[in-house]
């Protein structure tokens, strides 16, 4: 579990990035997954959340996720956008 102080800072707001250690899936979704949306078996995402959870000390339904979602191409200025942010964020 990954946890930034810079989210954590205000002292109302629990947040984690979990890793794929420590789950229950299986195969293709190896581990810790947590999306319903994914194709892994509800039970198994489920058992997930119960997991990642606990780790913070919340009941698994009071888990909020984002869906992330990206474009299949980027135009040659978007890859250069992209890269520029990410060393902005490594840096």
């Amino acid at each position: 579990m990954i946890t930034s102080e810079v989210l954590g800072g205000d002292g109302g707001t629990r947040h984690a990035f979990f890793t794929r250690e420590g789950g229950v899936s299986e195969g293709l979704f190896g581990s810790l997954n947590c999306g319903f949306g994914s194709g892994d078996e509800s039970q198994r995402v489920a058992a997930n959340r119960e997991i990642a959870m606990a780790q913070l000390g919340l009941p698994a339904d009071r888990l909020v996720t984002a869906k992330s979602t990206a474009p299949r191409s980027l135009s040659s200025s978007g890859r250069g956008a992209a890269k520029r942010h990410l060393r902005r964020m490594v840096s």
